[in-house]
């Protein structure tokens, strides 16, 4: 079986189970086929998409561009992170703007 590193928080549901799962050094993991299920399943729930669709912002002040699929990883925000998650006392890491001061750009 191919198996991959699989979150705590599906391993508390399906642990009783204990079926398309197998051991390895000590960590629970899941078959790849059953976390792309999984991931399914929550997507359709919540009503997400697999292909999301990224948008780029531009400071208004400096010209800097923030990509959601790329992130600010040195500013703490991990890739495929959306505008309206980051933070509202987030800052321009150029110029210091703050996230008022951004306008969505088409690239």
């Amino acid at each position: 079986m191919n198996c991959v590193p699989f979150g705590r928080h599906l391993h508390a549901n399906m642990r009783e189970r204990k079926r398309n799962w197998c051991e390895r050094a000590g960590a629970w993991v899941a078959s790849s086929a059953l976390i792309r299920y999984h991931l399914r399943l929550i997507l359709m729930e919540t009503g997400k998409s697999l292909h999301m669709e990224y948008k780029t912002w531009m400071c208004l002040i400096c010209g800097w561009i923030y990509d959601e699929a790329a992130g600010a990883p040195e500013d703490g925000i991990a890739p495929g992170t959306k505008w309206e998650d980051v933070p509202i006392n987030w800052t321009c890491p150029e110029c210091g703007a703050r996230k008022e001061d951004f306008e969505m750009v088409a690239i």
